[in-house]
């Protein structure tokens, strides 16, 4: 989640850097600047009228130790009380709606990131080895697990939707054997 302080120090910054990701996410954030502003003006009520509210106790305080009639401070201290709750309920749905804003964020993307609409945008930064040449055509994983089931593409989209996998037999095997390797490497 970003930083709302970062979000209202650099709005222009952000929207640009989110801008590049593709998607509509950096026009959230003037909703974000507003929801917080509003959130901000109510917590800055509230912190006032609980101050004012706690400056006439005091004053009710020192008029009962002289013996006066407080009847009517007192009236206003319980009307300062309904204006905190209803500021206190104010400040936790708009404290909801923030966060929920700042949620739906995606992070930023690194300065020297390139931009581009897809793949072919991507620069190579540099190769290592050669590649391997054969002489035959070389089938994608996808035919190879599919030819030896070692996974089902159909059976997974019925579970969970597309781009998820189900491993079956020798592939849930292997699958299994490298989470082992790689808990056993890890601990």
């Amino acid at each position: 989640m970003l930083d709302i302080r970062l979000i209202r120090e650099q709005p222009d910054s952000i929207k640009s850097r989110l801008a590049t990701r593709g998607g509509d996410a950096h026009l959230q954030i003037d909703a974000i600047l507003a929801c917080d502003k509003d959130r901000r003006a109510a917590e800055t009520q509230l912190q006032l009228l609980q101050s004012d509210r706690k400056r006439i106790s005091k004053e009710i305080g020192a008029l009962k130790a002289k013996g006066e009639d407080t009847s009517s401070i007192e009236a206003q201290v319980r009307g300062l009380g309904d204006e905190v709750a209803k500021l206190n309920e104010l400040s936790a749905v708009l404290d909801t709606r923030q966060r929920e804003l700042l949620l739906t964020l995606p992070n930023l993307p690194h300065e020297a990131c390139p931009i581009g609409a897809d793949a072919e945008a991507n620069p190579e930064v540099r190769v290592w080895g050669e590649k391997a040449s054969f002489s035959f055509t070389p089938k994608s994983h996808v035919e190879l697990g599919e030819k030896l089931s070692l996974f089902d593409f159909d059976r997974a989209a019925k579970i969970s939707g597309s781009a998820f996998v189900c491993f079956t037999g020798a592939g849930a095997r292997m699958e299994r054997a490298l989470l082992n390797f790689l808990l056993d490497l890890h601990t």
